[in-house]
């Protein structure tokens, strides 16, 4: 019976003794990083009460960084069917935004700061 219970115990530390060196090996494994294609960058100038340029013309499913820089009045940069929108900035102040878009055709993009829209504050984003 002790010889059972001697050997059921030797049996449990090699199987524990197993899992923990997989287990380090598995840390140790390099993992090959994910190929990201690059974004293409653009940079939107905002003020009182236009975006400049106000037409944006990308692939469809291109990545795209929008760097957003007020130049003057408080502003934010959205685009609705994209779900994509900066945070409402301060004049001398910039912010940015990364997304894919991935439908064809030509969308609105505009600031929804009070009534900035109406005065004319908005653009184009052509996806072809």
């Amino acid at each position: 019976m002790r010889q059972r219970k001697f050997y059921l115990l030797v049996v449990l530390l090699i199987v524990i003794a197993g899992i923990s060196l997989f287990a380090l090996k598995a840390a140790k494994t390099p993992v090959a990083p994910q190929e990201t294609s690059p974004a293409v960058v653009i940079t939107i100038d905002g003020a009182d009460y236009f975006f400049k340029p106000n037409e944006i013309r990308v692939k469809k499913d291109q990545k795209l960084k929008i760097v957003f820089k007020n130049t003057k009045g408080f502003h934010d940069f959205v685009v609705d069917e994209f779900s994509v929108w900066t945070p409402q900035i301060l004049e001398g102040n910039s912010t940015e935004v990364i997304f894919t878009p991935n439908k064809v055709g030509v969308f609105e993009v505009y600031c929804s700061v009070g009534g900035h829209r109406a005065l004319g504050m908005k653009g184009k984003l052509i996806v072809e």
